[in-house]
């Protein structure tokens, strides 16, 4: 999702504000989840390049965006302070994650 929304700030269609507050600041306020500096996102708008299946790292391995030319990528991911993508593979050991709110419980905003 990311190149492409970075592609459309490249193409003057969005800003790099309203991409913080889709993907950040407003899922934060639906599931009252606090920001954490230590938590970030590096990316590079520059050169284009065509997205393809082959790199998908999904359980599906395809995209609906295979042939896609896009202008962003995602350098490197920090998740509480650290590192779990390089822009290269995933560094995140299996299960280091954690449920952000009970399964059960309704996920619609308040």
């Amino acid at each position: 999702m990311l190149p492409l929304l970075l592609t459309a700030v490249e193409d003057g269609r969005l800003s790099l504000e309203r991409i913080a507050e889709l993907c950040v600041y407003n899922p934060a306020r639906i599931f009252g989840l606090a920001l954490q500096e230590a938590s970030t996102v590096e990316v590079e708008i520059g050169p284009r390049y065509t997205i393809g299946n082959q790199e998908q790292l999904s359980k599906c391995g395809w995209t609906p965006f295979d042939g896609v030319e896009v202008a962003g990528r995602v350098l490197r991911t920090v998740l509480r302070g650290k590192t779990v993508w390089d822009g290269e593979r995933v560094l995140a050991e299996p299960g280091s994650g954690r449920l952000l709110w009970p399964m059960d419980a309704p996920t619609g905003a308040a």
